[in-house]
């Protein structure tokens, strides 16, 4: 090899060690420029300038396990092994909620005791009454439970309901009215049947608690914070039927819109418990 040509390769060599050090030069600079904009704890877009909006989602849990059939809830009650599958799939969901509050931030909330601060809100497991997980969410009974959750969105605050409206559902207006005037500053839930046949299906859902209790929000990514639930039980479906049902959150500033694909301050979701003999294997 001439030195002419040992001399070019030196040279190419050098240029491209050059060039690719200005460029990781460069990209480490402008890492650093965005990293230095970005907060840990809260978002740079919030409410209406972010992506997800100011309209929080609802959603259910236990999901099923099959695709695209995330929202159908079915088992047979004599069955042990798909009854235990749903009281699984909520027992690994509620697994945070069943650790005891660690940090100095978690305090015991009511609505005269609102979080400041850091400060979170525990959750005790007994306000899920029938459908705690010691009562294995109603699932070895003929009234099983689904749990409610809404989607978080940082600084979102809710427009109560203090007195109920025309078009709630009757026992939602009774459950308003027989509450105190602060009580009442919570985001209501209902529940009811998709179609009139549906509404047959089931007659009646409680509600452990009430609605989701306004001093949870708003969101501000506390440490140990956990979303508030609305634990539902509906009450004696009939069996061996497939049952649509629609479950809808309220708030003056919660829109609404019913529907599968475009549903908007709602989820619907299917049911069906058969009660049939299990065929000996």
């Amino acid at each position: 090899m001439s030195s002419g040509t040992y001399i070019n390769i030196v040279q190419i060599i050098f240029f491209y060690i050059i060039f690719y050090a200005v460029l990781a030069l460069l990209f480490g600079g402008c890492m650093f420029c965005f990293y230095t904009t970005i907060d840990e704890k809260e978002p740079k877009r919030q409410l209406s300038d972010s992506l997800i909006g100011e309209n929080p989602g609802l959603s259910i849990r236990p999901l099923s396990s099959i695709e695209n059939d995330l929202n159908f809830i079915y088992y047979n009650a004599k069955n042990e092994s798909q009854t235990n599958m749903w009281i699984k799939k909520l027992n690994d969901f509620m697994e945070p909620y069943m650790v005891p509050a660690v940090g100095n931030n978690s305090i015991e909330c009511s609505f005269y005791r609102r979080p400041i601060g850091n400060e979170i809100c525990k959750i005790n497991l007994t306000m899920f009454g029938d459908c705690s997980p010691k009562d294995l969410y109603g699932y070895r009974t003929a009234s099983p439970c689904i749990f409610l959750k809404l989607n978080k969105i940082y600084g979102w605050e809710p427009i109560t309901y203090l007195l109920p409206t025309d078009d709630m559902p009757p026992d939602l207006k009774s459950s308003i009215t027989s509450l105190p005037q602060l009580n009442r500053t919570q985001i209501w839930v209902s529940c009811n049947g998709l179609t009139p046949q549906d509404r047959d299906f089931v007659k009646e859902f409680k509600y452990f608690p009430s609605g989701f209790p306004s001093y949870f929000f708003p969101y501000r990514n506390g440490d140990n914070y956990l979303s508030p639930l609305v634990a539902v039980k509906i009450v004696y479906p009939k069996a061996n039927v497939i049952i649509g049902i629609e479950c809808r959150a309220w708030a003056k500033n919660i829109r609404y819109r019913g529907g599968i694909l475009e549903r908007v301050g709602s989820i619907q979701f299917y049911f069906q418990r058969d009660y049939f003999n299990v065929p000996i294997q």
